[in-house]
Parts: structure tokens; sequence; C-alpha cells
């Protein structure tokens, strides 16, 4: 890909051309799925119910520093330092 930039003129009406060839970049597609499911379908009042939080990276690029919270349980929030693809 070429690419070329010219600069607006200054005071004394010149500008500045820079040319030159650069190398296409390719972008990352970034995403996260959840999934949150309980350990039992049916559940009686008053019982303990453990919920899963499976976080999957479901983009194209390694992600870092990924902080995983749910607002029902803020004592259960983790931070993962890594989540590949």
């Amino acid at each position: 890909m070429c690419l070329q930039i010219e600069s607006p003129e200054d005071d004394q009406g010149t500008s500045a051309v820079w040319a030159g060839t650069i190398a296409a970049m390719e972008m990352g597609d970034p995403a996260i799925e959840f999934q949150k499911t309980p350990d039992m379908q049916t559940v009686q009042s008053g019982s303990a119910v453990i919920f899963t939080i499976r976080v999957e990276n479901a983009g194209n690029m390694d992600l870092t520093d990924v902080a995983v919270s749910d607002s029902l349980a803020p004592a259960c929030g983790a931070s993962l330092a890594l989540l590949k693809v």
C-alpha cells in the first residue's frame, strides 16, 4: 500500500511531502462469551445454589487483564491475567 502525506503550507508558502510504502496491518477482533449456570435446575426455598460462570475468549486474539464480576455476588469476582484464544 502506498501512502502520501502532505503538510499544510507554512507562512512562506512551502509544504512538506512524505511518500512511502506501508505494510497492511491486521486488526484484532476481540470478543468474550459468558455463561452462568446453576448446579441444579430445581431449587427449594432456603436451599443453597452454586453458580458456575464460564468465560471464553470468542475473538481472534489473546486478551489480558480481564475482570469478571457478578453484581449479585460481588465478593466472587476474579481477574484473569491472560485469556488465550
